[in-house]
């Protein structure tokens, strides 16, 4: 006797699925991730047929269909020419349901799901799109670059945003310090020496006034007293 895809024991309600059906599962969760109560559903809500274990899966994949669909219009629209001069890139959810009506799919995506998709791309956490008027709404950023903000978002999520200390502030690489040596203890040297000396070696130095303090350590450092070199 050939058992069922999937049978749910009728006495404790217990989900029996084939292990060709696991396969399955695991493959089209790498692309599509269901959430518990979803994986509940697939299991327990569906009636074990093929057609209803499908509907639990397309329903989450329209639901992410639909926000790149929603996401690649508004971003179209928003840096077209023609849709800039007519309405300044905005769209309604009439404007995209027109525009995505005609979709090669088999069930284009309704307003409802429209809506949906809206209100995740519009969420001040992804902040993909923006509510320009009552019923309009702008893009804020390409897919690409949404898509890199969702994954920063979900590592944030996992791990939660790192603690930095005062004393952890990292200093940009392409800033570059100097060390100033010491003033030497002695005598200053003449300032007629020091100038001569910069302008031998190439730094910049005034014909008169007070000589900077780092450009007489230079100066006392390139030539050192006797006693300085024991």
């Amino acid at each position: 006797m050939r058992v069922p895809a999937r049978y749910v024991a009728t006495s404790d309600r217990i989900p029996l699925v084939t292990a060709q059906e696991v396969a399955d599962w695991l493959v089209r969760s790498t692309s599509t991730r269901l959430l518990p109560r979803e994986i509940f559903q697939l299991l327990f809500g569906s009636d074990g047929s093929t057609s209803g274990v499908e509907g639990v899966w397309a329903a989450v994949e329209r639901r992410l269909d639909a926000v790149h669909r929603v996401g690649q219009a508004l971003w179209e629209s928003g840096n077209d020419p023609t849709d800039i001069a007519y309405n300044q890139g905005r769209l309604s959810v009439r404007d995209l349901w027109r525009m995505l009506k005609t979709s090669t799919t088999a069930s284009p995506i309704n307003q409802n799901e429209i809506e949906q998709a809206i209100g995740f791309l519009t969420s001040p956490v992804v902040s993909a799109a923006e509510k320009v008027k009552h019923d309009e709404y702008s893009a804020c950023a390409s897919l690409p670059v949404v898509a890199a903000r969702l994954r920063s978002l979900a590592d944030v999520i996992e791990n939660g945003i790192p603690q930095r200390t005062a004393h952890q502030a990292v200093v940009p690489s392409t800033v570059r310090t100097r060390t100033v040596p010491a003033p030497r203890k002695g005598p200053t040297p003449a300032p007629h020496l020091v100038r001569a000396w910069a302008a031998a070696t190439g730094r910049p130095v005034s014909r008169a006034g007070r000589l900077p303090a780092s450009l007489i350590a230079d100066y006392q450092a390139a030539h050192p007293m006797p006693h300085d070199e024991d």
